[in-house]
């Protein structure tokens, strides 16, 4: 489980309960993940219109960036015991 999850939760019996109620929520977080790697690869998908633009490079790099924060997303939806 990422520690990001637990961050600001110092009580260690409400940061054990969160942990729990996390493991116990993967049905949303599966969905969540699914939803997250569909538009991943929405994302990945170019065409040459694309690069119409005098701007394409900032559409590209501000994809890359959509890409990179639903990746994150994806990453902190992986709950498993270390």
């Amino acid at each position: 489980m990422k520690t990001e999850w637990t961050k600001g939760l110092s009580d260690p019996i409400k940061r054990k309960e969160f942990e729990d109620y996390l493991r116990n929520s993967n049905i949303l977080l599966d969905k969540l993940s699914e939803i997250c790697y569909n538009r991943v690869k929405e994302l990945k998908k170019s065409n040459l219109e694309d690069y119409d633009s005098p701007s394409w490079s900032h559409k590209e790099a501000h994809k890359n960036g959509m890409r990179q924060a639903f990746q994150y997303i994806i990453d902190l939806c992986e709950i498993k015991d270390h």
